[in-house]
Order: C-alpha cells, then structure tokens, then sequence
C-alpha cells in the first residue's frame, strides 16, 4: 500500500494527460514518484547507524546555513532563493532541517554527549537560512508540527527538552529575531491590504507590496475550475488558460491589471490541494490524499512501536512539514520540491524499515 501510493501519484496524471493533453514539464513533475521507489527499496537493505544520521542531518543544517550566507552577501536577492529556482523552495527546506535538528538535540545529548555543539550549531545555521528568505507561509508548519509533537505524550517525553530555562531561552530568541526581521514587515504589509480589500472593499492593485489579495483571486479560480471540472480537471497544461477566461468573464479580478498579461503568467494555484484539484479532479485530488495518509500511517503506526527509530521520526516531521507546505506552495509544480519531497520521504522510510528490521 505504502508503494502504491507512489505509483498511483506518478500514473493517473499521465492517464489524465491522454484525455486531456499537457506539456511533458507539467507531467514530468510526477515522474518523481516513480523514481523514489528504487529510493526507498535500495536505502532499506543499508543499515545506517544512529549516530551517522543525525551528525549527518546536523551536518546538511549547517551547510544549508552557510550557502543562505554566501547568497544573501554575495547575491542581490532580497530574499535567498540559495541554490533552489524560488525562495519559498529554499525556505521550506530550511525550515525541515531547522525542525530536525532542533528536535533531535535532547536525543543527539543522549546519544553522544561530548560534540552536543553540533546539533545546536546545525539549528542556529539552519535558522540563518531560514530566516534569510523572509518566511511568512512557513510559518504554519512550525505550528503544525509542535502540535504533532505536543499532542502525542510519548514523542513529547522522548524530543522536547523539559528544561525551562532552555525553552524560555530558545523562544526568547526565536521571537526577538523573527520580529526584528524583514518577515514581520511583509506580514504586516499583507495584513493592512488584504484586512482593507476584504472589510473595507478598497480597490487592490496589483503591486501592493507583499499582499496576498492575488493568491486569494487564485484560489477563488481555482475553486471556480473545480466546480466546472470535478471529475477530470481543466488539464495539467491548462490553468493559465482557465484562469484567463474566467478574468475576461468577471468572475474573479485580474492577477495584473494589463490587459496583455491579465493573469500575470500564473499557471498554478499557490496551493497544492486546490491545484491538483483544479488540473486532475477528484481522483487526481484523492491519490495525493491517499499518498499522504499511506506516509502518515507507515511513519506513525510504525514509530508507535519503536520510539527510539530515528529515520522514522523524521520522516513523520518531514511529511507533516510538507503537508503544511502545502497550503501555499504548489509542490509538485515546481522540480525541486518536489524531488526534495519524495526522495526525502523515500530514504527516510527506507531507514525506518531497515531498523525496524535490526531491531526484530
């Protein structure tokens, strides 16, 4: 079942994309699933070691600290896109590693307590990082993924830090950088346009700084594609398209107010449940449904039984991280998010079930 949500995920979009043609970008996306699954078959017959894994992790935290450095000294960007083609890919990944590597301290300490400054140096760099890219969406996961661990008492014991003076300490920091940062002025610019075009009808225009008012047009349009297409979708090539009907008909307002560009290029919907919704239709919608809920249950089921396995709770961070990702990033229309995503959740399962299987 875990495979077949791999393979389901890579074949219906191409099935979908006889009945209605697509470009092979758009459909080369979701060759990624196929190519996981060897992934994930190879990294469960090695048997890598607990402390390997999280000098490894650590060790990817501050690399990922120190590429955010170079970019955002070296780089004109505003915000560090890194190595990825946008910010928002760089972030996620930043934020996942960031989540480990502080997740993981107290168990890193109980494992291998003399180079402790790791794992803390592998968090404050993975922070830089994240941090660079002026988060705003992102924020959710950190949200999502404290309420994961909070709500299940044994992860809760085994990977937060009881120590009140290091939470208070940690969160100190946290807050006082995140407000002092260039994120806080975005959420404040997207807040006072979006609070005014929503309560006070005040016209929006199209480079209002930071504002989400054009990312709620897309879900608007998005919302309107599945109601028209339920069952098949508009088409994995066809959403600009549709997009640019339903601004020439009134439905929604212009991304851009140009009248050679109404939909300001926008060939996705900013939100992964909605775009796929949208392009592929409900079935489309319900084999990322299913891929999620095959992950959760082989991380989770399995994690219940063996708390101590590494890989597998990092793999449950990883996918609830992505899942949260979700709600604002189309993943699978972008090639790194979504090679990171399932190469990610490949490895790291294969790793679980090689130690499940050293531990039976």
């Amino acid at each position: 079942f875990f495979l077949s949500s791999y393979m389901l995920v890579f074949l219906y979009p191409i099935f979908q994309s006889l009945l209605i043609p697509a470009e092979f970008p758009e459909v080369d996306n979701y060759l990624r699933f196929l190519f996981a699954v060897p992934i994930y078959i190879m990294m469960r017959n090695i048997n890598i070691n607990k402390t390997t894994i999280l000098y490894s992790v650590n060790i990817i935290s501050i690399f990922i600290g120190i590429a955010a450095l170079y970019y955002s000294i070296f780089f004109s960007d505003s915000r560090v896109r890194g190595f990825t083609s946008t910010s928002a890919i760089f972030s996620n990944i930043s934020l996942l590693f960031l989540l480990i590597s502080f997740f993981t301290l107290k168990d890193f300490y109980l494992t291998h307590k003399k180079h402790i400054y790791i794992p803390i140096l592998g968090t404050i760099f993975a922070f830089v990082a994240w941090n660079s890219t002026e988060p705003r969406g992102s924020l959710i996961a950190v949200l999502f993924v404290l309420i994961f661990i909070l709500i299940n008492k044994e992860l809760r014991n085994k990977y937060i830090i009881s120590n009140v003076k290091f939470i208070i300490i940690s969160l100190f920091i946290f807050s006082s950088v995140f407000y002092h940062s260039d994120s806080m002025t975005r959420i404040n610019n997207a807040y006072s346009s979006t609070y005014n075009y929503i309560y006070d009808n005040t016209p929006h225009y199209w480079k209002h700084k930071d504002s989400i008012v054009p990312r709620l047009n897309l879900w608007h349009a998005s919302i309107n594609m599945i109601n028209d297409n339920i069952m098949l979708g508009v088409g994995l090539s066809n959403y600009n398209k549709s997009l640019d009907s339903q601004i020439k008909a009134g439905k929604i307002q212009p991304i851009r107010n140009d009248s050679n560009n109404y939909t300001a290029g926008m060939n996705h919907a900013h939100n992964q449940y909605l775009d796929i919704f949208a392009k592929t239709g409900i079935i489309g919608f319900l084999t990322l449904i299913y891929f999620i809920g095959m992950n959760y249950y082989h991380f989770y089921r399995n994690l219940r039984n063996n708390k101590d396995n590494i890989p597998g709770f990092m793999g449950a961070l990883a996918l609830v991280s992505y899942v949260s990702y979700m709600m604002y990033h189309t993943i699978l229309s972008h090639q790194q998010s979504v090679l990171f995503l399932t190469f990610t959740l490949a490895i790291l399962a294969g790793l679980f079930y090689s130690k499940n299987i050293e531990r039976n």
